[in-house]
């Protein structure tokens, strides 16, 4: 029996890789735990180019 309680790293594997999958999509349909996945990445992606686009400007003036 493979529940997710007695191989919880591949579970969690799995939902990684398809929250990273669905990336692109604005409102995918995922599992509670994808979803999580998903915004974190999200959010991870917004920050980065939040800082990308920042850097473009230069450094904070004094």
């Amino acid at each position: 029996m493979n529940n997710w309680y007695t191989n919880p790293e591949n579970n969690i594997a799995a939902a990684k890789d398809k929250a990273l999958e669905q990336l692109s999509k604005p409102k995918p349909k995922l599992t509670a735990l994808e979803k999580a996945f998903w915004h974190k990445y999200r959010r991870d992606q917004s920050a980065l180019a939040r800082k990308n686009r920042n850097h473009r400007h230069g450094p904070p003036k004094p």
